[in-house]
């Protein structure tokens, strides 16, 4: 039978290339279709629904595109420059695999999206079947592209977490390799949320084809039981235990998104394992207009541009609404708005190092702090900032990051936390949580420690005073501290209340918005209550207020009564 089917799927693509040759492609126009329809049970550009991508169809639009729908049944038009399929949730045929080969053949360029087989998505369950339509073989012939059959879950997910959307998050990185698709989230350190993917393997140079992989998730397991989904047809059928069984399951550094290159006819395919990549109510989704997750909105636009050819003036840029900054040692992302000289130095005018200039604000998540220094700053051991919380002259708080990154805040006790960033080159830069700092305008002081040459002495130069912290309209680009963590994200129809120890009667530290995310770093005996932090906040939820991504009884019981 699959001998047939390959003679069938020959016979198509003879025909289509024979007839494909006959046309000239038009070059000044560039025209996208979106392959959509019943047949395959796709993501729809028509949807502005969660599970639309009428979000993603805009970005093409406003990158000069002319789009189009095409069927399952339709032939690619000859003279499309890019063709799209995302979210397929029924069975690729035969004859749908020879019209994407045709199209390739052509020099097209190629996006598939496709979720993990028997995937739950809901009301379905997804059954793309690439394996039965040579789809995967196919790619991993003429692409170097080897899409596994697989699931990829962290060791906290459960069961239960993975037959919803809502609960079945984690987070992924790009590539270091500079590609365009994915230069901006590389160059500030970007994680992509995905709502569970499949992992695929790639062959970066075979006979014909080079691959480059994008995207990519560590500490996870690629779990190849596809019995582990509930059957949305077959409510009686149990769901197989989520387990990692090193035997048959993939471990390591996995791939979720890769681009393969033809040498022959310079087609391009890009394939994502995750549709929710570029779907309205996940990877796009925004909250009053600004994009709850960058990262993902950053590599949409990637992969926009890539659909279009890159344009000279690229896609590396966000809202305005973002504070677009790295924590590199390099000024240049600096604004002069916040620009800061001290009016006062207490360094000696002989010492080795002053500070010369200092820059301070503050978003809605972390304060910024830049020094500028008289000599390059390589010796710098740490930067310590002391507030005066009760306003009695005296500094009650401290908080010290070290050149290694560690951090503490001393306020009677001392506690360190670990998504403070600290970066050194031509000047000094620092990003410290809110969470952990005094809810003060002002600084009162801010001391640079430096190592001198053959002493066992530092010298600290310092700023003292009411030194004003700026702040800024603009939003942090993500939250350092949920990574590699059960996440757990507040659902309620109005607010959830934070609140200082788990429990009703204990004061509410904020009113949480639907939608925000936590790390979770402990619960109460019974697991009613989770201990959460951010890099805004840290308290109390109830748990019944929070969709977690894993086993909340797993974390450490850290309130006993």
């Amino acid at each position: 039978m699959n001998m047939v089917k390959q003679r069938f799927l020959l016979l198509i693509l003879g025909i289509s290339i024979l007839s494909t040759a006959l046309v000239i492609r038009a070059q000044d126009d560039l025209f996208i279709v979106f392959i959509e329809g019943r047949d395959l049970g796709t993501a729809a550009t028509s949807d502005v629904g969660p599970d639309g991508t009428s979000l993603f169809m805009e970005m093409l639009v406003a990158r000069g595109a002319r789009v189009a729908r095409i069927t399952p049944e339709e032939a690619i038009p000859v003279d499309a420059d890019a063709a799209v399929l995302i979210r397929p949730t029924r069975r690729l045929q035969v004859p749908h695999v020879a019209r994407l080969w045709t199209f390739l053949r052509s020099g097209g360029r190629l996006l598939l999206a496709v979720d993990p087989e028997n995937y739950h998505l809901d009301s379905t369950n997804a059954r793309p079947g690439l394996e039965r339509s040579r789809l995967s073989a196919l790619l991993a012939q003429d692409y170097g592209l080897l899409i596994q059959e697989s699931f990829l879950a962290k060791d906290y997910f459960s069961t239960e977490t993975i037959q919803n959307l809502y609960t079945n998050y984690l987070l992924a990185q790009a590539e270091p390799n500079g590609h365009p698709v994915t230069e901006t989230l590389q160059h500030y350190n970007l994680p992509i949320w995905i709502w569970g993917a499949r992992h695929l393997q790639v062959e970066p140079v075979g006979l014909g084809s080079t691959a480059i992989p994008l995207l990519y998730t560590e500490n996870a397991f690629g779990e190849t039981d596809s019995t582990i989904f509930a059957d949305a047809r077959d409510a009686t059928i149990i769901p197989t235990p989520l387990e990692f069984n090193p035997a048959v399951d993939y471990a390591g550094r996995l791939t979720i998104a890769a681009l393969g290159h033809s040498t022959s006819n310079a087609s391009e395919v890009l394939f994502l394992s995750d549709s929710e990549l570029l779907q309205n109510g996940y990877g796009l989704m925004t909250d009053d207009g600004v994009p709850r997750y960058p990262g993902n909105y950053v590599f949409a636009q990637g992969v926009a541009e890539w659909l279009v050819g890159f344009p000279a003036d690229g896609g590396r840029t966000l809202p305005e609404d973002f504070t677009w900054l790295a924590i590199d040692g390099n000024g240049d992302d600096w604004s002069d708005q916040v620009a800061r000289y001290p009016e006062a130095d207490a360094s000696l005018p002989s010492a080795t190092y002053r500070i010369e200039q200092y820059r301070m604000f503050r978003d809605d998540q972390y304060l910024y702090l830049r020094l500028d220094m008289n000599e390059p700053p390589g010796a710098v051991a740490r930067v310590n900032l002391r507030f005066d919380v009760d306003n009695d002259g005296l500094n009650d708080v401290l908080i010290a990051v070290n050149a290694d990154g560690s951090a503490q805040r001393t306020a009677g006790e001392v506690r360190s936390f670990s998504d403070a960033r600290f970066a050194v080159d031509e000047i000094i830069e620092l990003r410290v949580p809110l969470r952990v700092l005094p809810n003060l305008q002002r600084v009162r002081s801010i001391c640079a420690a430096f190592t001198v040459e053959n002493s066992t002495e530092e010298q600290t130069p310092c700023i003292r005073g009411e030194l004003l912290i700026r702040q800024a309209m603009t939003v942090a680009l993500f939250d350092a501290r949920l990574a590699d963590e059960i996440l757990v994200t507040a659902f309620s129809y109005e607010r959830a209340n934070l609140r200082l120890e788990p429990g009703l009667e204990f004061p509410r530290i904020t009113a949480t918005s639907n939608g925000t995310v936590f790390a979770a770093i402990g619960r109460d005996a019974a697991g009613e209550w989770i201990q959460v932090q951010n890099a805004r906040f840290e308290g109390w939820i109830a748990r019944f207020l929070l969709a977690p991504n894993g086993d909340v009884m797993q974390l450490p019981i850290t309130y006993t009564n």
